[in-house]
Parts: structure tokens; sequence; C-alpha cells
């Protein structure tokens, strides 16, 4: 993969992540128009585990996400 910071996910809040997935995009582009060969899998990538976020919550963000869940699915899932 080109980019590998898209591999796994991006830990950084919805605007940076924006950010830097159009970088990547236009990265991209540009490594097409001036030919940059693309290596695909034929490099290995070394596979490094992420630990779970145990960081502070994101409240505004967590209401948002029940708000958006309600609308999809307003009945609770059965688990």
């Amino acid at each position: 993969m080109k980019f590998p910071c898209l591999r796994k996910g991006l830990r950084v809040a919805p605007e940076r992540a924006c950010n830097i997935i159009i970088a990547c995009a236009v990265l991209f582009n540009i490594s097409k128009s001036i030919n940059d060969p693309y290596l695909g899998r034929q490099h290995r990538l070394i596979d490094v585990e992420v630990p779970p976020y145990e960081g502070p919550g994101n409240n505004a963000g967590d209401i948002e996400r029940e708000r958006i869940m309600e609308l999809i699915h307003p009945e609770p899932f059965d688990i």
C-alpha cells in the first residue's frame, strides 16, 4: 500500500483525518502524473499492533453518533 497511514485507520480528529486523506489523494495523483512506480504488495510493511484507545472520550462525538444511529436504526440491537 502506498500510504500505510490509511491501512489500519487514522486515530485523529475527523477534521484532521479529512486533511490526511486529501493529502494522500493529492500525493497519489502527483505520483501518477510523474509515472512513479507503484510497488503494490511487492514490498512488505511491518504490521504494527495498535492498542485500543484509552484516553478521554469525545462526549460531543458520542452524542452525535448516538443521534445518527437512532435515525438509522431506531430499535436497539440484540446482542
